[in-house]
């Protein structure tokens, strides 16, 4: 049974007791705005976007016209540059996550599996986790500079944190 089908059954029972109700267009037309609500708020933004730069309220510099962000990307498609950006960021989102989750398993099993290691060393590991991923940045680069190892070295504390908490909760 179609969804369509389905609102014009479920109207039909609702006001089967009011006569010379166009039952099917009512029901067909809320089935297609529920289709469409999702892209309301979109569409709105796109549009107030759009208004907003050719009437000079939103400066170029903050936020260019879509036709230049549209024009931008053509270009970096067809230079191969997205194409190629992309995959590093995925190569580095893909080690990185590994990575931590590989230690959360690791730190999360080990911290589940005995109860020495658990008193001893959770509370500090709570501890620091109260601290988010970016404040951990300007320690980072102090440390490891500003390069890939930073990169991946954030994108590992995301992933170690939740993998050592469900873990330890697993072997508990």
């Amino acid at each position: 049974m179609s969804e369509t089908a389905i609102h014009v059954e479920r109207e039909r029972q609702t006001r089967a007791a009011v006569p010379n109700v166009p039952l099917y267009r009512d029901a067909r037309l809320r089935a297609i705005a529920w289709q469409l609500a999702p892209w309301l708020l979109p569409a709105l933004l796109f549009a107030l976007w759009t208004v907003g730069c050719e009437r000079g309220w939103i400066a170029p510099q903050i936020l260019p016209p879509p036709e230049r962000v549209f024009d931008t990307l053509v270009d970096l498609a067809t230079s191969g540059d997205l194409a190629r950006n992309t995959l590093i960021s995925v190569q580095r989102v893909l080690l990185g996550f590994s990575a931590g989750t590989l230690l959360g398993f690791i730190v999360g099993a080990a911290l589940g599996l005995s109860r020495t290691l658990e008193v001893y060393v959770l509370p500090s590991f709570n501890a620091l986790v109260q601290i988010p991923v970016l404040g951990w940045l300007p320690f980072l680069l102090l440390i490891v500079g500003v390069g890939e190892p930073l990169k991946y070295i954030l994108i590992a504390r995301a992933a170690l944190v939740p993998v050592t908490l469900s873990t330890l909760q697993g072997f508990r």
